[in-house]
């Protein structure tokens, strides 16, 4: 091959990996700020955190993602704090009033696109929607259902709604 030739596969070859290295750069960022449980991007404001155990702590996305997660790995947790939908400081969930199914659903985004057969499938359960969103007292929540729709539950059930036997499907 001469030098003419080598010289446009050379360039061709360092734009590709260029080209490469920026998506898995990129990808790698979104990846850092994406839920544990259900995938979906982490909403600013909006986490709940559980704290294992062992000392390790994880946020999820929503309130919703938080409970079940709790449920699942129950004797693994050790703490759990819900963020407040006014004022976004951290609250206990088992002191929270909660909405569930209002009009308000910061996780919606569209089902998930890759699925392991590549083939259409139906999407029974969703781990965020209906949404249920965490207040610290019962008239903020009761406000937010005038202006919202929903329903107010407290603690108990909002972790029985939030299990997937009890939702329905969407």
């Amino acid at each position: 091959m001469t030098t003419r030739k080598i010289i446009p596969v050379a360039v061709m070859i360092l734009i590709i990996a260029a080209a490469s290295s920026i998506f898995f750069l990129e990808r790698r960022k979104v990846s850092a700020s994406v839920c544990p449980a259900c995938d979906r991007e982490m909403h600013e404001g909006w986490t709940f955190t559980l704290t294992y155990k062992n000392g390790k702590k994880v946020n999820l996305c929503c309130a919703k993602c938080g409970l079940v997660e709790a449920a699942q790995h129950k004797s693994e947790v050790m703490s759990a704090t819900a963020t407040e939908f006014n004022t976004r400081k951290a609250l206990a969930p088992e002191k929270a009033v909660y909405v569930w199914d209002s009009s308000v659903d910061h996780c919606m985004m569209p089902e998930k696109r890759d699925w392991t057969d590549r083939q259409p499938m139906q999407l029974v359960w969703d781990r965020c929607i209906p949404s249920l969103i965490p207040f610290e007292t019962r008239e903020e929540a009761v406000q937010f259902q005038h202006e919202n729709g929903g329903t107010v539950v407290d603690y108990a059930e909002a972790v029985q709604l939030a299990r997937p036997s009890s939702t329905s499907h969407h």
